[in-house]
């Protein structure tokens, strides 16, 4: 596949030094729907896209994971068009537009991993209860994984929270994935 992801120190090194990262904490914003800033590249981590401010629309739209680039409409002199959320923990620094002129094909890979992105935005809503768990973990990358609280894994795989504690105790008693740490703090370990 024609997927790969922007490596976060694509710049020089004086340049990457340059450029501040921001550590966010799991249910933090990166930024507010309506809001200026900048585009940020995720290098570490995942969120979770919602629209807030518009009525009729609240709720969940996307997913965007480490390499992607979230709040890319400002580039365009546009306020935010989403509220970005910390799935869990994650890492993000400025994607500053002379990087667009500096790396098109970076730009395109960007555009192409935006599309694919939306293609798995909606298999995590299809399928059991168990596939669509199993997937939005795997989506989310390395382990250890941090564990997204119920209710945020419940709205981006359109099942209750109910249900995904109990597809995660099934998943966990039967080997399909292993967890540690305590109900509120939790990290995935192993997932087959």
């Amino acid at each position: 596949m024609f997927l790969t992801k922007i490596a976060p120190d694509g710049l020089s090194d004086s340049r990457s030094r340059a450029i501040h990262s921001k550590c966010i904490a799991r249910g933090e914003n990166v930024f507010r729907e309506g809001e200026r800033g900048t585009a940020w590249l995720i290098t570490q981590g995942a969120t979770r896209l919602d629209h807030r401010a518009k009525k009729g629309c609240d709720g969940w739209t996307s997913l965007a994971v480490a390499g992607d680039v979230i709040g890319a409409g400002v580039l365009l002199s546009r306020d935010y068009d989403h509220t970005a959320t910390a799935l869990i923990s994650c890492v993000v620094r400025p994607w500053l537009p002379s990087e667009v002129e500096e790396g098109k094909a970076a730009w395109l890979q960007t555009l192409v991993r935006a599309d694919h992105r939306v293609s798995e935005a909606v298999l995590l809503r299809s399928g059991t209860a168990q596939q669509r768990v199993h997937r939005f973990l795997v989506l989310l990358g390395n382990i250890p994984l941090e564990l997204p609280t119920l209710q945020d894994t419940a709205d981006i795989t359109g099942l209750t929270k109910e249900t995904v504690s109990r597809t995660l105790s099934a998943m966990a008693q039967s080997g399909v994935i292993g967890l540690t740490g305590k109900q509120r703090a939790q990290f995935v370990v192993s997932i087959a």
